[in-house]
């Protein structure tokens, strides 16, 4: 698999994630539609946005094409994910890869599993290994360390009132 040549990678591809995230922030949306940037909703964005956008437009282009390269790759893999590097394009270094993830995490179609990478729809369940905090079942006593003698609540309150 390889990825297009038809943007150059921005030199520092995480530049690009600050630039989307930006503009998320702002309430806009931007994706690729037939390798074309498209902003959503384009009728609110204000001159200076514009600027923004068509200053870091080749980055973003770029980013968000490497991020339809990783999504491909993930669905490719399916339910046996993929590790770090796995199913990218070897000319990739490690911070086009995280770049590339960062978009994918932003919009919940990836997720990070046992240092795996999936779809979220193909994502292995986190073992609940702590259960559930409920605040109406807090129990009276909680148990003490080895070195500590355990008190009562109603105790500490006798012993607060006595002079």
């Amino acid at each position: 698999m390889t990825a297009p040549a038809l943007v150059e990678v921005a030199a520092d591809p995480m530049a690009a994630v600050r630039a989307l995230n930006r503009m998320t922030r702002a309430g806009f949306a931007l994706a690729l539609e037939d390798r074309r940037l498209m902003v959503e909703p384009i009728s609110q964005l204000s001159e200076k946005q514009r600027d923004y956008i068509r200053t870091h437009k080749p980055a973003l282009v770029a980013l968000l094409m490497d991020a339809e390269t990783l999504h491909a790759a993930l669905a490719l893999a399916g339910p046996a994910g993929l590790g770090f590097h796995e199913g990218t394009p070897g000319d990739w270094d490690n911070a086009r890869l995280l770049a590339a993830g960062e978009v994918l995490y932003g919009d919940g179609r990836m997720v990070n599993r046992n240092d795996r990478r999936y779809l979220r729809e193909h994502a292995p369940p986190i073992p609940d290994t702590v259960p559930d905090f409920v605040p109406d079942t807090v129990p009276d006593t909680v148990p003490a360390p080895a070195n500590v003698i355990p008190i009562a609540r109603n105790a500490l309150s006798e012993l607060e009132a006595t002079p």
